[in-house]
């Protein structure tokens, strides 16, 4: 499933809110019978230090899920704001915890 969720703006957290459980849906729908990658720019981070609304709400997404990152180094960030002085990690490849896909 892969997402451009929506952006961190005055008011965004019903959008947000709506795509995930747009995403909840179809996980619900197939996981019984599909792999569950969820990928891209997710516009929230699971960084344990941020806790802004839209990362509040991945962060439950996640746990619900049973979802976690596929890769080893979780720590660096994904994105690098134009100005140069800030950076984070929105941008992820998430599985089932139980999936095999490698």
């Amino acid at each position: 499933i892969n997402n451009y969720m929506p952006t961190m703006m005055t008011g965004s957290e019903p959008q947000y809110r709506e795509h995930l459980d747009k995403i909840s849906s179809i996980i619900d729908k197939y996981d019984n019978t599909h792999s569950i990658i969820v990928t891209g720019d997710l516009n929230g981070s699971l960084i344990a230090t941020r806790n802004n609304n839209h990362d509040k709400l991945l962060k439950e997404f996640c746990r619900k899920h049973h979802l976690n990152h596929t890769f080893e180094n979780t720590r660096d960030s994904t994105f690098y704001h134009h100005n140069g002085k800030s950076c984070s990690q929105i941008d992820y490849i998430l599985e089932k915890k139980d999936t095999d896909i490698f």
